[in-house]
């Protein structure tokens, strides 16, 4: 099912720095992902235990939220079903401290008690992400035995599935300096992500 965690806002993205709020915020986003979660539960012609999250961006960042115990004892206490598994495709999975000056600690997108399957792709030419930061706080979490994995694209950009994005261009600010964020559709990367995410789930019925 194709879930729309915007709400149908066209833009749900606050880039560091711009100081404004979004529409949705996290903790909704991630409400629905469990209510639709709930909902899918109840047709009996789905196992709800083998209901898995897998998104881009900001949506590969909810499989974040989702892996962690702690976060859905926070917005979503009495939620009947929780995901198997998740998977991202280029989502963020930390902001350091001091990659703006508004941000005073770092904002984590993985948590240290993950308890769910967590797949991890990441395009090394990503420059809205921090490719070395995220596989820094990744292989932290895989000493610690967390259930993580993650694969790296060597030649891919951000949003290497998003057709209708080929070749976008915006500017970032990341520790005061402009940073050039590329989105560049490659179909190869993408039917690859694509089946990597499947065997995935596959592999963690």
């Amino acid at each position: 099912m194709v879930f729309d965690p915007h709400r149908g806002i066209s833009n749900n993205c606050t880039m560091v720095g711009e100081g404004r709020a979004r529409p949705i915020g996290w903790g909704r986003m991630i409400k629905d992902s469990y209510d639709l979660a709930a909902y899918l539960g109840n047709f009996s012609v789905i196992n709800k235990n083998r209901i898995y999250s897998v998104g881009g961006s900001q949506g590969g960042m909810i499989g974040g939220f989702l892996s962690s115990p702690g976060i859905k004892s926070l917005v979503a206490p009495n939620a009947p079903i929780r995901f198997r598994a998740s998977s991202s495709l280029y989502g963020c999975a930390i902001f350091p401290i001091g990659i703006d000056k508004n941000i005073n600690r770092n904002l984590n997108y993985i948590f240290n008690d993950m308890d769910r399957p967590l797949l991890w792709l990441i395009g090394k030419k990503d420059a809205e992400c921090l490719p070395a930061a995220d596989i820094g706080i990744i292989k932290d979490f895989q000493e610690r035995k967390l259930p993580i994995e993650y694969h790296t694209y060597n030649d891919a950009y951000h949003c290497w599935d998003c057709v209708n994005k080929n070749n976008f261009n915006k500017t970032l600010y990341y520790y005061g300096k402009p940073v050039s964020n590329l989105y560049k559709y490659d179909e190869i990367v993408t039917n690859d992500s694509i089946k990597r995410s499947l065997d995935f789930f596959d592999k963690h019925k």
